[in-house]
C-alpha cells in the first residue's frame, strides 16, 4: 500500500478525535513561545520568498486603495501628488442610482447563480449516482466540466450568435438591445459555466460518504451531497458583489450597459473609460468591505461543518445505491437533458464553425495571429508553474495547527483573498509596467484560494501522519520533502493547470495594461472583433472568426481532458468564487 496513499483505515478512523489530538499535540509542544518558534523555524524561512513576493506586489496597492478615495486622483500626478478630495467620491458614489443598480444586479446574479446551480448540480449528482455504469458516470462529469474551461466571452457571445442566426431579426436585435432578454443570457451562460462544479463536489461527497451497506439514502447519499452543494454556494455567496466580469463585459452593448451593471464592470467603466479614478476607487473599497465578513464568515463554515465533506480522497467507484426504477428512469432523462444541451452548446462551438463555408479565403479569423497565441500560451503555462510554487511555499506552514502565528498567518491570507485583483490601485502601482506582459506575470502568480484548498485536503487526509512524524522527532524539512510534496504533488498540478485556464480565458487584466493591439491575447483579439463588428474586412459572423473562436477555446478544454485524473472535485471549489 502507498504509504501516503488517504484510504489507510487509519486515518479515516482518526478523522473523529482530530480535536483530541489537536490538544494533545498543544499539551505536547514546549511551553514556552521561543522554543516553539524555534522548533517550527522552517515554517517561518519556507514561505519567506513567497511573502515578500506578495507584499511586493499587493501590498502597495491596498494601500494606495484605502487613500485613492479619499483623493482626486490623477494619473501624471500619481497617488501621493494628487490633492485630497475628502469624502467627496463617497457623497457622489453613494447618490449615484447606477452604482446602487450595481450592487441590486450584482447580488441578483450571485444570489440567483449560487441557488440555481447548486439545486441543478445537486440533482445532476443524485442522478449521476444512481447510473449503474461508472464509466459513464465519469464521462458525463466531464462533459458538465467542459463549459467551465471554456472563455466566458466565447460562451456568451455563442449565446448570442445563436439567438441571432435561428430566430427572426427582431428576435435576434432582442438579444443586443433587451435588458430583461441581456440579464437571462447571462444567467443562462453563467448556468452552464458552473454547475458542473457542484455535481462534481457533491459527487465526491458520496463516494467518500458512510461506506455502511446499511446507511439509508439519506445518510448516506443525499446529506453528503447536500453539504457539498452547500459548501459551493457559500463559497460563492462570499464573492455576492462580485461577478464574472468577462462574461457580463462580452454583451454590455451600449444601448443595455446600465442594466447589465454590475460592481466590477462600474468600477472599470469610471476607472479607465471615465477616468475618474476617485469615484472607481470608492466603489472597490465598499466592495472590499462588504466582500470581507463574508469571506470570513464563508471560510469559518465551511471550515468548520463541511470540510470533512470536500476534501477526501476522490474515490468514485463507490457501490451505487439502489433506487427505485421510476427514480432512475427520472435521473437517464434529467441527465440526459442536460448532456444533450451542453453538447449542442458544444457543437455550436467546436464543430458548426468548421461545416460552414466561408466567403472569405484564408485561415479562421484574419485577426488571429499564431505569434502572439504561442507567447500566451507560454506566458499562461509558465505564470501558472510560478503560481504552484508560492502555492506551495505559502500552504505547508498551515499544516502546523500548533504554529505560532498561524491566525494572524490566515488572517493576513484571506485579506489578500478578499481584496483580489485590484484595478484602480494595481494600475497606478503598474502603470509604468503598460504594454508590458510583467503585470500578467506578477498579477497571475498568486491563487491564494489555492492555498487554503491545498492546506485542508492536506490536513484532512494526511493530518495523522504529519502530527506522527512530529511526535517521533522527525525535522519540519524532512516531512515537506517525503510526506507534503509526495502528498500533494497530484492536486498541486490540478490546481497549476486550472490557473493556466483561467489565464487563459480571462480578458481583463490585458484590457487594463496592454493598449496596443499588437500585444492583445487571442480572447481580447476575439472580444475586439466582435464589437467591432469584424475585422480586415470579413464580418464577425463569418464562419472564419466562429472558428477562430474554436481555436482559442481548444488548449484550456484540452488540459481538462489531458489532465482530468489530476482535477478532483475540491480544487475546483476557490476557482468558482469569481464566477
Amino acid at each position: 500500500m502507498n504509504p501516503y496513499s488517504p484510504n489507510d483505515i487509519s486515518l479515516q478512523e482518526s478523522q473523529p478525535n482530530e480535536r483530541n489530538e489537536w490538544r494533545q499535540d498543544a499539551h505536547e509542544e514546549p511551553s514556552s513561545l521561543s522554543a516553539r518558534i524555534w522548533k517550527f523555524r522552517f515554517h517561518y524561512f519556507l514561505p519567506l520568498p513567497a511573502w515578500l513576493m506578495l507584499f511586493a506586489v499587493s501590498l502597495p496597492p491596498l494601500v494606495l486603495a484605502f487613500l485613492i478615495p479619499f483623493k482626486d486622483v490623477k494619473i501624471h500626478l500619481g497617488v501621493a501628488g494628487s490633492p485630497w478630495a475628502g469624502f467627496e467620491a463617497f457623497r457622489t458614489l453613494f447618490g449615484d442610482d447606477i452604482f446602487r443598480q450595481a450592487l441590486a444586479n450584482t447580488a441578483a446574479i450571485k444570489l440567483s447563480g449560487a441557488l440555481l446551480a447548486g439545486l441543478l448540480g445537486l440533482g445532476l449528482a443524485l442522478a449521476l449516482h444512481a447510473l449503474p455504469w461508472r464509466r459513464l458516470r465519469g464521462a458525463l462529469l466531464v462533459l458538465f466540466l467542459v463549459p467551465f474551461f471554456i472563455p466566458s466571452a466565447v460562451l456568451a457571445r455563442t449565446i448570442l450568435d445563436l439567438l441571432a442566426s435561428e430566430s427572426t431579426f427582431e428576435q435576434g436585435a432582442a438579444a443586443f438591445t433587451d435588458p430583461s432578454l441581456a440579464r437571462l443570457i447571462v444567467m443562462a451562460a453563467a448556468l452552464l459555466k458552473t454547475s458542473g462544479i457542484p455535481v462534481a463536489l457533491a459527487l465526491a461527497a458520496v463516494a467518500f460518504g458512510p461506506a455502511n451497506p446499511d446507511a439509508g439514502y439519506a445518510r448516506a447519499v443525499f446529506v453528503p451531497a447536500l453539504r457539498a452543494v452547500g459548501a459551493f454556494a457559500l463559497v460563492q455567496l462570499s464573492g455576492l458583489f462580485t461577478a464574472d466580469f468577462d462574461l457580463i463585459y462580452a454583451q454590455a452593448h451600449a444601448l443595455i450597459i446600465e442594466s447589465l451593471m454590475t460592481v466590477d464592470l462600474y468600477v472599470f467603466r469610471w476607472g479607465f473609460h471615465m477616468m475618474n479614478l476617485s469615484l472607481a476607487g470608492a466603489a472597490w473599497l465598499v466592495q472590499f468591505i462588504l466582500h470581507l465578513p463574508l469571506l470570513f464568515a464563508a471560510y469559518f463554515l465551511i471550515r468548520r461543518y463541511l470540510s470533512p465533506s470536500l476534501f477526501v480522497d476522490g474515490r468514485t467507484d463507490t457501490p451505487v445505491r439502489q433506487v427505485s426504477p421510476a427514480w432512475q428512469t427520472a435521473g437517464i432523462a434529467a441527465v440526459s437533458a442536460y448532456a444533450l444541451v451542453v453538447g449542442f452548446m458544444l457543437y455550436r462551438i467546436f464543430v458548426r464553425p468548421f461545416l460552414l463555408a466561408s466567403e472569405h479565403a484564408g485561415a479562421p479569423g484574419a485577426w488571429l495571429h499564431w505569434p502572439p497565441v504561442v507567447a500566451f500560451l507560454f506566458v499562461a503555462v509558465l505564470t501558472a508553474i510560478g503560481s504552484m510554487v508560492m502555492t506551495v511555499l505559502l500552504a505547508y506552514p498551515l499544516t502546523v495547527r500548533t504554529l505560532p502565528g498561524r491566525g494572524l498567518y490566515k488572517l493576513v491570507l484571506i485579506i489578500f483573498l478578499a481584496a483580489g485583483p485590484m484595478m484602480v490601485p494595481h494600475f497606478m502601482y503598474l502603470r509604468h509596467f503598460v504594454n508590458t506582459l510583467v503585470p500578467l506575470v506578477l498579477l497571475g502568480l498568486f491563487n491564494l484560494a489555492a492555498v487554503f484548498v491545498l492546506k485542508e485536503r492536506f490536513n484532512q487526509l494526511y493530518g495523522d501522519r504529519k502530527r506522527l512524524a512530529e511526535r517521533t522527532g522527525r525535522g519540519e524539512a524532512h516531512a515537506f520533502v517525503t510526506l507534503f510534496l509526495p502528498a500533494m504533488w497530484r492536486p498541486l498540478v490540478g490546481l497549476g493547470v486550472l490557473q493556466a485556464a483561467s489565464l487563459w480565458n480571462s480578458f481583463l487584466i490585458p484590457l487594463i495594461y496592454l493598449s496596443s493591439a499588437e500585444m492583445h491575447p487571442p480572447i481580447l483579439l476575439y472580444l475586439r472583433t466582435a464589437f467591432e463588428g469584424g475585422a480586415w474586412g470579413v464580418p464577425f459572423s463569418d464562419p472564419s472568426n466562429l472558428q477562430a473562436a474554436a481555436l482559442i477555446s481548444l488548449p484550456p478544454v484540452l488540459l481538462l481532458l489531458v489532465f482530468r485524473r489530476f482535477l478532483t472535485a475540491d480544487l475546483f471549489l476557490g476557482q468558482s468564487r469569481n464566477h
